[in-house]
């Protein structure tokens, strides 16, 4: 999409990255686990659960990173903690994953809302390192997380690893 698109709801002082010259959002569902705070044990109720990230692309000072537009989580505790601590914009969501015969489903319902996320999938291929100059690269290989409270301030970062090329077979998102 042309990035102006996203230009009303990504903070000024975040450029919005392209590629081949259009900005992109990306759906990311995925399962939170081993949740913890620094130097603590992963609390065994807290630490595991489902969560989508709605995200775009930016480059702060040469380090590429992520925008967060919405999150959605499984965890009341977790979605408040980030939206006190960061200004996220988390929200809760009834969530479930279910693994059957190399495919995920996966469900997420925002709570008191009609945004709706129902989605397939499963690998179509072995896990990869993303070579520089590709798609793949450009989506994937992102270790901050920007957002904008008072001032711009920059998360922490992910650990790099692989990626498989993914079929999705069905994915509706409603309007929040």
């Amino acid at each position: 999409m042309p990035s102006e698109v996203l230009r009303d709801v990504v903070p000024a002082a975040l450029p919005i990255d392209t590629w081949e010259g259009e900005a992109w959002i990306t759906v990311t569902p995925f399962a939170v686990t081993g949740l913890r705070l620094r130097g603590t044990l992963p609390a065994p109720v807290l630490s595991h659960f489902a969560e989508t990230n709605v995200r775009t692309y930016t480059t702060v000072d040469g380090r590429p990173g992520i925008y967060f537009l919405s999150l959605d989580a499984a965890s009341a505790v977790a979605v408040a903690g980030a939206r006190a601590t960061y200004g996220l914009p988390y929200f809760r969501a009834r969530m479930a994953i279910e693994r059957s015969d190399g495919e995920v489903r996966y469900r997420s319902a925002r709570v008191g809302s009609t945004a709706l996320l129902r989605a397939r999938y499963r690998p179509t291929g072995a896990v990869f390192q993303a070579r520089p100059g590709t798609l793949e690269h450009f989506l994937i290989e992102r270790y901050c997380r920007f957002y904008v409270k008072k001032l711009m301030e920059r998360g922490g970062s992910a650990q790099p690893g692989g990626a498989a090329a993914a079929g999705a077979r069905r994915a509706v998102r409603g309007r929040s």
